[in-house]
C-alpha cells in the first residue's frame, strides 16, 4: 500500500526545503512521491503501478500526495499539473517529472535517477538461489 503523505510528513521524513538552512534530505532511502488528483478512472491504476514497483525497489519508499489536499506542497515544490512524480535521491536533490508513465519508463527512470542496478541485484540473488 503506498501511504498518503502530508507537507509535513514531506518536511520531517523526506525533504525540508522550509528549514532555517539549507535545504536539506531527511530521508534514509530513495523516495518517490506521485502527485495526483481523485481520479476514480485512472488512480486505481496509478496505485497498482506504484504497488508493483515498490515489490521491485524494496529498497526505494513510495508516497503519494493528492494535490487537491495538499495544495500547498504541491505549489511550494512546483506541482502545476498532475500526474507528476518527484524522486528523492538520497543525499541529492530533488528532480520532477510530469506526465504519464508506463511501467517500463518508470522503472528505467527510478534505475538510472537512484542508480539501481537490477541486472546485478538478479544474477546477485540467482547465485544466492543456486548456493540453497
Amino acid at each position: 500500500m503506498i501511504k498518503q503523505l502530508t507537507k509535513a510528513d514531506f518536511l520531517e521524513k523526506i525533504y525540508d526545503f522550509e528549514g532555517t538552512n539549507a535545504p536539506q534530505n531527511c530521508n534514509t532511502a530513495s523516495v518517490v512521491v506521485f502527485f495526483h488528483k481523485n481520479d476514480p478512472k485512472n488512480l486505481p491504476i496509478y496505485l497498482e503501478l506504484l504497488g508493483n514497483l515498490q515489490l521491485k525497489f524494496p529498497d526505494v519508499a513510495f508516497y503519494r500526495a493528492n494535490v487537491m489536499e495538499e495544495q500547498l506542497l504541491a505549489g511550494d515544490l512546483g506541482i502545476r499539473r498532475v500526474p507528476a512524480i518527484l524522486f528523492v535521491p538520497l543525499h541529492k536533490r530533488p528532480r520532477i517529472a510530469h506526465g504519464v508513465f508506463s511501467e517500463t519508463d518508470f522503472e528505467q527512470a527510478i534505475q538510472k535517477i537512484f542508480k539501481i542496478n537490477t541486472s546485478l541485484k538478479s544474477k546477485i540473488e540467482q547465485s544466492i538461489a543456486n548456493r540453497l
